[in-house]
Protein backbone atom coordinates (compact mmCIF):
# COMPACT_ATOMS: atom_id res chain seq x y z
CA UNK A 1 0.00 0.00 0.00
CA UNK A 2 2.74 2.56 0.76
CA UNK A 3 5.10 1.26 -2.07
CA UNK A 4 1.75 0.79 -4.55
CA UNK A 5 2.25 -2.62 -4.80
CA UNK A 6 -1.21 -4.15 -4.59
CA UNK A 7 -0.42 -7.97 -4.29
CA UNK A 8 0.55 -7.42 -0.24
CA UNK A 9 -3.02 -6.35 0.03
CA UNK A 10 -5.42 -8.35 -2.31
CA UNK A 11 -6.93 -10.15 0.35
CA UNK A 12 -7.36 -7.91 2.29
CA UNK A 13 -10.69 -5.58 2.59
CA UNK A 14 -10.59 -1.80 2.65
CA UNK A 15 -10.85 -1.88 6.82
CA UNK A 16 -8.55 -4.27 6.92
CA UNK A 17 -6.04 -2.15 4.79
CA UNK A 18 -6.44 0.52 6.66
CA UNK A 19 -5.91 -0.72 10.00
CA UNK A 20 -2.68 -2.12 8.53
CA UNK A 21 -1.28 0.96 7.79
CA UNK A 22 -2.30 2.60 11.23
CA UNK A 23 -0.26 -0.17 12.58
CA UNK A 24 2.49 0.29 10.61
CA UNK A 25 2.52 4.13 10.92
CA UNK A 26 2.31 3.35 15.04
CA UNK A 27 5.88 1.32 14.68
CA UNK A 28 7.56 3.93 12.03
CA UNK A 29 6.45 7.01 14.65
CA UNK A 30 5.68 5.80 17.74
CA UNK A 31 3.64 8.23 19.74
CA UNK A 32 6.13 9.30 22.19
CA UNK A 33 6.38 12.15 25.07
CA UNK A 34 8.40 14.29 22.85
CA UNK A 35 6.56 17.18 23.88
CA UNK A 36 7.67 16.32 27.36
CA UNK A 37 10.95 17.81 28.10
CA UNK A 38 13.73 15.23 29.13
CA UNK A 39 16.53 14.63 31.96
CA UNK A 40 20.00 14.19 30.50
CA UNK A 41 19.08 10.33 30.35
CA UNK A 42 16.39 10.59 28.02
CA UNK A 43 13.75 10.38 30.15
CA UNK A 44 10.53 11.96 30.37
CA UNK A 45 10.05 15.05 32.90
CA UNK A 46 6.42 14.86 33.52
CA UNK A 47 4.21 18.12 33.40
CA UNK A 48 1.15 18.44 35.75
CA UNK A 49 -2.50 18.81 34.99
CA UNK A 50 -3.69 22.22 33.82
CA UNK A 51 -6.09 22.00 36.61
CA UNK A 52 -3.08 22.13 39.27
CA UNK A 53 -2.30 25.85 40.82
CA UNK A 54 1.66 25.78 39.94
CA UNK A 55 3.69 26.42 43.17
CA UNK A 56 7.00 26.94 41.23
CA UNK A 57 8.46 27.39 38.57
CA UNK A 58 12.53 25.95 37.87
CA UNK A 59 13.39 28.84 35.81
CA UNK A 60 12.04 31.55 38.08
CA UNK A 61 13.11 29.72 40.98
CA UNK A 62 16.47 28.40 39.96
CA UNK A 63 18.66 30.30 42.32
CA UNK A 64 16.29 29.49 45.48
CA UNK A 65 16.70 25.63 44.35
CA UNK A 66 20.23 26.14 44.07
CA UNK A 67 20.79 27.89 47.64
CA UNK A 68 18.31 25.26 49.22
CA UNK A 69 20.43 22.31 47.89
CA UNK A 70 23.76 24.15 49.53
CA UNK A 71 21.86 24.81 52.67
CA UNK A 72 20.14 21.16 53.19
CA UNK A 73 22.52 19.17 51.54
CA UNK A 74 26.19 20.56 50.39
CA UNK A 75 25.05 19.88 46.92
CA UNK A 76 26.28 22.16 43.88
CA UNK A 77 24.08 22.03 41.44
CA UNK A 78 26.40 22.97 38.80
CA UNK A 79 28.96 20.65 39.42
CA UNK A 80 26.20 17.71 39.35
CA UNK A 81 24.71 18.98 36.17
CA UNK A 82 24.00 15.78 34.01
CA UNK A 83 25.44 13.41 36.89
CA UNK A 84 22.52 13.93 39.08
CA UNK A 85 19.18 11.76 37.81
CA UNK A 86 16.08 13.14 37.68
CA UNK A 87 14.19 11.28 39.99
CA UNK A 88 17.17 11.85 42.88
CA UNK A 89 16.81 15.22 42.38
CA UNK A 90 12.89 15.20 42.60
CA UNK A 91 13.51 13.10 45.93
CA UNK A 92 15.58 15.66 47.10
CA UNK A 93 14.01 18.82 45.86
CA UNK A 94 10.62 17.22 47.62
CA UNK A 95 12.59 16.64 51.15
CA UNK A 96 13.67 19.51 51.32
CA UNK A 97 13.46 21.24 55.09
CA UNK A 98 10.83 24.02 55.83
CA UNK A 99 13.67 26.33 56.51
CA UNK A 100 15.45 26.46 53.23
CA UNK A 101 14.78 29.38 50.56
CA UNK A 102 12.69 27.16 48.47
CA UNK A 103 10.75 25.68 51.08
CA UNK A 104 9.65 29.47 52.32
CA UNK A 105 8.71 30.46 48.48
CA UNK A 106 6.48 27.79 47.77
CA UNK A 107 4.64 28.41 51.74
CA UNK A 108 3.97 31.62 50.35
CA UNK A 109 2.30 31.07 47.18
CA UNK A 110 0.30 28.13 48.64
CA UNK A 111 -1.11 30.32 52.17
CA UNK A 112 -4.40 31.00 52.25
CA UNK A 113 -5.92 34.12 54.58
CA UNK A 114 -7.54 32.51 57.10
CA UNK A 115 -10.34 33.47 59.36
CA UNK A 116 -9.43 35.95 62.34
CA UNK A 117 -6.42 37.01 60.30
CA UNK A 118 -5.38 41.04 61.14
CA UNK A 119 -5.60 43.16 57.71
CA UNK A 120 -2.05 43.96 59.04
CA UNK A 121 -1.00 40.09 58.23
CA UNK A 122 -3.44 39.87 55.41
CA UNK A 123 -1.63 42.96 53.66
CA UNK A 124 1.99 41.64 54.46
CA UNK A 125 0.77 38.08 53.03
CA UNK A 126 -0.44 39.69 49.83
CA UNK A 127 2.36 41.79 49.28
CA UNK A 128 4.66 38.46 49.39
CA UNK A 129 2.36 36.75 46.81
CA UNK A 130 2.69 39.42 44.75
CA UNK A 131 6.80 39.43 44.87
CA UNK A 132 7.01 36.18 44.73
CA UNK A 133 4.09 35.68 42.17
CA UNK A 134 5.23 33.20 39.13
CA UNK A 135 3.93 34.59 35.28
CA UNK A 136 0.64 33.36 34.48
CA UNK A 137 2.16 32.35 30.71
CA UNK A 138 1.09 29.43 28.85
CA UNK A 139 4.82 28.06 27.61
CA UNK A 140 6.13 28.17 31.52
CA UNK A 141 5.77 24.64 33.14
CA UNK A 142 6.00 23.42 36.30
CA UNK A 143 7.39 19.77 37.14
CA UNK A 144 5.44 17.53 38.99
CA UNK A 145 6.77 15.57 41.56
Amino acid sequence: MLLGISFLFEHYDLQAQQQIFNQLLEQLFPKTESKLPHDVDGNPIHLPLKTEKRTYDFKQDASYIYASFMQAYGIDLFEEQGKLHWKKFQALLSGLPEDTKFKQVIGIRSRKEYKGMSSEERKQLQELKEYYALPETENVHEWED
